[in-house]
């Protein structure tokens, strides 16, 4: 009985301090002090089904995170992750309609309460092909998941110009038009929740086949969205850029050092 109990002991630790394979294309999101990542593309279209979550409220080495490893989900990547607090879900949106071994689903959700997976189809979106949107999750009560634009086709070199509403518990996703003077075909771009704001804040991409330097503000009660333009128009340079209530300052958004905005 002794080694048996070694064995299994070591089996437990090494669930909780296994490293996720470097990836590209993973669907990330933080809740409930949580980080997850599910998924990605190894290189070369080797799609993975790994599915992570790293404990934010403690301390760890740099080196050596404290990964938890979790059941593993669809084999998918350049999918976009979004959560329910209500319903204590993480979920993903988007497939790589281009790999033969990926989800068939668009919509994927892992309950953190059950600690399982269930996947519903991809008829819920007009276009099921769609990858790589930008997702912002509204955490209040009864707050629901909004993504926008995205790639399509199966080779992804296509543009979509939806956005989209889902509802978890009613399991419904509402879709329309990206509302002017909002990003039209909006392509890579950040997006967040402003809790203040009761609003979704999308930032960079590529709009219409032009890098934005735009930020955006999404307001679902009016159904509205605002445009904030930072200056100079080149978003290739070093540039801070305000108005009356939304600062934004970036150190080479090209070279990858990040974008802050400040919303007043």
């Amino acid at each position: 009985m002794i080694p048996l109990i070694l064995i299994c002991s070591i089996a437990a630790f090494s669930s909780v301090h296994a490293q996720p394979h470097p990836a590209g294309g993973s669907a990330f999101v933080a809740f409930h002090d949580r980080l997850y990542v599910q998924g990605g593309d190894l290189g070369g279209g080797n799609l993975v089904n790994q599915f992570y979550s790293l404990d934010l409220s403690r301390g760890w080495q740099t080196t050596s995170p404290v990964w938890n490893t979790l059941p593993s989900g669809p084999i998918n990547a350049y999918h976009s992750g979004g959560f329910s607090a209500d319903m204590n879900s993480f979920v993903t949106f988007g497939r790589e309609a281009g790999s033969p071994y990926t989800t068939t689903n668009f919509i994927n959700i892992f309950s953190t309460s059950t600690g399982s997976w269930i996947g519903t189809g991809s008829t819920m979106v007009a276009d099921p092909t769609r990858r790589d949107m930008s997702i912002a999750s509204d955490p209040t009560p009864g707050g629901q998941i909004y993504f926008m634009g995205g790639d399509a086709g199966q080779s992804g070199t296509g543009r979509s110009n939806a956005l989209d509403i889902y509802n978890l518990k009613s399991s419904v996703v509402s879709e329309t038009n990206v509302p002017t003077p909002g990003p039209q075909n909006l392509q890579g771009g950040a997006a967040t929740w402003l809790l203040d704001r009761n609003a979704m804040l999308v930032i960079g991409g590529v709009s219409d086949n032009n890098e934005s330097n735009v930020v955006y503000i999404y307001t679902p009660s009016t159904g509205t969205t605002g445009s904030y333009l930072s200056t100079p128009s080149n978003p290739g340079s070093n540039y801070g850029g305000s108005n009356s209530n939304i600062n934004i300052a970036s150190s080479s958004p090209n070279s990858g050092s990040g974008w802050i905005a400040q919303v007043t």
